[in-house]
């Protein structure tokens, strides 16, 4: 026979039991009003005997009662005293000590929520939240008598509502966390690139300020129409970099860049032709044409600016899919400990977003080799 067969049995034969009494009582005594009232006392009693005997029986088939209204408050008022996480695993723990199964977990898009321990073949139930599925509950080996039946099924009913939320609750707390350190992550971004921008763009009109004005202060003493230039030349450049602080602001390219494209923007860097060694570098992608133009201008200026150079050269040559840039000056070359300073940082990060590689190394015969490597 089924569970639930047996449960009513048990529960009818106490209520049969409980009317039989009564007819007994009203069978001896006499009096129409003393069978009335045991009668009347049966029916009193019915309801009440119909439940003791349906706990009875819960305790009897499953070794446990389950009293559901009990249940669905204390899930509420876990689900409600601490974290999303806490939350869930204490309404599973619930679970466990109302159901007899090993154990019990929820499964959520990228993690499990486990009380307990599961078979490999754990029995699934759906999870939703107002019609949209937020997981599955995993229910572990039942070790109740006989198969699983109204007791399981009433604890599940009042248990489920608790669950999906939580496991909503779960989901939404993943959601948030995952988006703030996107955030994070982008801001970080957001920094390195003004730093470099700072270090390539604007550090670099500084210096040429500085030597300008070194030069203008040696020109007012012996030749003052000489300074007079200068310094108006000065006053130029100073609108420049006000413009170049607007602009890395922005985020814009360099002006050198956006007016004369990369070709002319890099021989304008070094002062003579660009050596190509194939390939049209026209109509590059505006990301990589930006990285290299940063590259080139830190490799020229650190070889004319620690490396005492007399000659840079570059070569570039784009083969397929691929674009490959070669900076070699005649300096002193590289220090025994090359410094991990902001420059050559630079150059490697800009390169590596882009999926690419750049290499800083000694050239033979004396000098500095800057080689980039980066996917179009």
């Amino acid at each position: 026979m089924g569970r639930s067969y047996r449960a009513r049995s048990v529960a009818i034969g106490v209520a049969t039991l409980a009317v039989m009494l009564a007819a007994v009582g009203a069978a001896c005594v006499a009096g129409r009003w003393a069978g009335l009232g045991a009668a009347l006392l049966a029916g009193a009693l019915f309801q009440p005997v119909h439940r003791l005997a349906r706990r009875a029986a819960d305790r009897l088939l499953d070794g446990r009662t389950a009293d559901v209204r009990a249940l669905a408050a204390t899930a509420r008022q876990r689900l409600q005293q601490g974290d999303p996480h806490s939350g869930l695993r204490a309404i599973l723990a619930l679970l466990c000590a109302s159901l007899p199964v090993t154990g019990a977990a929820v499964e959520l898009d990228d993690h499990v929520v486990q009380t307990g321990t599961l078979p490999a073949t754990a029995t699934p139930v759906s999870l939703e939240r107002h019609g949209e599925p937020v997981g599955r509950l995993l229910l572990g080996a039942y070790t109740g008598r006989g198969a699983p039946g109204r007791v399981t099924t009433r604890v599940l009913a009042a248990l489920l509502p608790a669950l999906a939320d939580a496991a909503h609750a779960v989901r939404l707390a993943g959601t948030l966390q995952r988006e703030h350190e996107r955030a994070s992550a982008l801001r970080a971004q957001e920094r390195r690139r003004l730093g470099r921008d700072l270090h390539d763009g604007l550090g670099q009109s500084l210096s040429g300020l500085a030597m300008s004005i070194h030069a203008a202060r040696l020109a007012a003493r012996t030749a003052p129409e000489q300074a007079e230039a200068l310094f108006m030349r000065l006053l130029s450049a100073m609108e420049e970099v006000t413009i170049e602080v607007g602009r890395l602001v922005d985020g814009a390219p360099p002006p050198q860049l956006a007016e004369l494209g990369l070709l002319k923007a890099i021989e304008a860097l070094v002062g003579s032709p660009l050596s190509s060694g194939g390939g049209d570098l026209e109509g590059l992608p505006p990301a990589v044409e930006l990285a290299v133009y940063r590259i080139v201008q830190e490799a020229v200026t650190n070889a004319h600016r620690h490396a005492a150079a007399t000659s840079v050269t570059v070569a570039a040559e784009r083969c397929q899919d691929r674009l490959r840039v070669r900076v070699r000056d005649d300096g002193r070359g590289l220090p025994a400990q090359p410094p991990s300073g902001i420059g050559l940082r630079s150059m490697r990060e800009r390169a590596a977003e882009l999926g690419g590689c750049c290499v800083i190394r000694h050239a033979e015969g004396g000098g500095t080799v800057v080689e980039v490597d980066l996917p179009l």
